[in-house]
């Protein structure tokens, strides 16, 4: 038979397995959307801006109207009803002399290649002063990895890099290495002397790099019939001093030294070299800057991965253009493109960058309209609901970008503003933190209650042990007679 303590103790690990139970109900149904998401088709959005001034101007942005138009969802938001988004800009020249203002569009790629292409092809933007094409020019841009900014890419776009030069020295090795026997593939450390201001540009083959005891060290795997490395060295020379091999049975541990010998030492300058990798899609100016700004962005102790790896990262697209002027006159334009959303079964995910309107003599009045059958689940501004129709307006350029989410809820279900919204997941832990103190208090009730009836039955016992009469004694009150 259980004693009061026990019984306690059930009860309290009870009501503390209560809160588990209800969080495991919270998040499950998310974690199943989760795994539901990854077996259904996911597509990867590219984020767009509005346009960027290149350099410093006066002119000033008197108004700016953004239509937004999401006509369809999922893997359909890709094809012919892409959504896609119409900005018109009216520009003002607050000056008594004729002024041209240089603006760039830019436009984020998933990565540069047919399948991006395929979505944002040259033809998707279209760019008009009334009912007049405006001429443009196309560039590409290495995206950094730390995401796409459009007011960042102009900075970069605009800089001068303090290392590269075009004629810059770009030094090539090829070593030939000799085995004692053909014992199949090993792996070979080598490190590299010489000028430690110099950038390290790893082979294709080089699978590794690392610093090990001051030494910058490039790995390779190689075997008897393949038995060259090859790596370059930027702005010095940089010769091999050493090199180790070890097998995979040893973990590809560097133990044993080789003989090794410079079959090929030969130079060029940096625009060369970088023009070797280029892309034909890409002009050589722009392809040039790419390799700058992909070597800044990976290069670790001086050493650099191979350029062939940029061919396959993110770029983002540039529509060049001017628009002029009068003095104190006014200029009007529409930029169209088409805005790929990250897309789930679950929610449709946009970015547009507002922030680069920054660049103007001063911002005005900014209107957002965002047409769509579906439902505004998140909004980083707070949009005003109409029948099919979200508005925006504000005096002034509002604080950060515009990024929301839609989502196939039914209509019927109230929009619940950015302000008052909350994460899921966030409540669900809210609620779980409740109820873990909830059970926490309620244990220690418990606990208490439970140290009152032992404290209780421990007086009991006492006063009745005080109340049972001693051997060889009879309690007869004040009167009481000794045996």
């Amino acid at each position: 038979m259980k004693t009061n303590t026990e019984h306690n103790f059930l009860r309290g690990a009870l009501w503390a397995a209560l809160p588990l139970s209800a969080a495991t109900m919270l998040l499950f149904p998310l974690r199943q959307t989760q795994a539901s998401a990854g077996a259904m088709p996911y597509f990867e959005g590219t984020s767009a801006s509005c346009v960027t001034v290149i350099g410093e101007t006066p002119v000033e942005l008197k108004s700016a109207r953004f239509t937004l138009s999401v006509p369809c969802y999922g893997a359909c938001a890709y094809g012919e009803n892409a959504p896609s988004v119409r900005a018109d800009y009216a520009l003002y020249n607050p000056t008594q002399e004729a002024q041209t203002v240089q603006l760039a569009f830019p436009y984020e790629l998933v990565k540069y290649g047919q399948n991006a292409e395929g979505w944002n092809g040259q033809e998707n933007c279209t760019l008009r002063a009334g009912e007049e094409d405006i001429d443009y020019t196309l560039h590409y841009s290495y995206r950094a990895s730390g995401g796409f900014n459009a007011s960042s890419c102009v900075e970069q776009y605009l800089k001068t890099d303090e290392f590269y030069t075009p004629d810059l020295t770009v030094t090539k090795y090829v070593y030939k290495i000799t085995f004692a026997e053909d014992d199949g593939d090993a792996f070979v450390k080598v490190y590299l002397g010489g000028d430690a201001r110099s950038k390290i540009v790893r082979g294709d083959d080089s699978i590794s790099s690392f610093v090990e005891n001051g030494y910058r060290c490039l790995g390779y795997r190689v075997s008897a019939a393949k038995n060259e490395i090859v790596y370059y060295a930027i702005g010095g020379e940089n010769e091999a001093e050493r090199m180790f091999y070890g097998k995979r049975e040893r973990g590809l541990s560097a133990a044993d030294e080789l003989p090794f010998e410079l079959v090929e030492q030969s130079q060029q300058t940096f625009s060369s070299f970088a023009e070797e990798y280029r892309d034909d899609g890409i002009s050589s100016g722009d392809w040039y800057r790419a390799a700058v700004d992909f070597f800044n962005d990976n290069e670790h102790s001086g050493i650099l991965p191979p350029l062939t790896l940029c061919r396959d990262c993110p770029f983002v697209r540039w529509y060049l253009y001017s628009i002029d002027l009068p003095a104190g006159g006014m200029a009007e334009h529409t930029v169209n493109a088409p805005l790929y959303p990250a897309s789930s079964p679950e929610a449709n995910c946009f970015t547009y960058q507002l922030s680069s309107l920054s660049g103007f003599g001063s911002c005005g009045r900014v209107e957002i309209v965002l047409n769509t059958p579906y439902v505004l689940a998140y909004s980083s501004v707070e949009f005003e609901k109409g029948e099919g129709v979200y508005a925006f307006a504000r005096e002034t350029l509002p604080y950060g970008d515009l990024a929301f989410v839609l989502t196939q809820m039914p209509k019927e279900q109230t929009f619940i503003p950015d302000k008052v919204r909350h994460d899921p997941l966030i409540v669900a832990i809210v609620i779980l933190v409740v109820l873990v103190a909830g059970a926490v208090a309620v244990a220690i009730v418990l606990t208490v209650r439970g140290k009152r009836e032992r404290k209780k039955s421990e007086e009991a016992r006492r006063r009745a042990e005080m109340a049972r009469p001693e051997e060889g004694r009879i309690d007869g009150g004040s009167g009481g007679v000794k045996k």
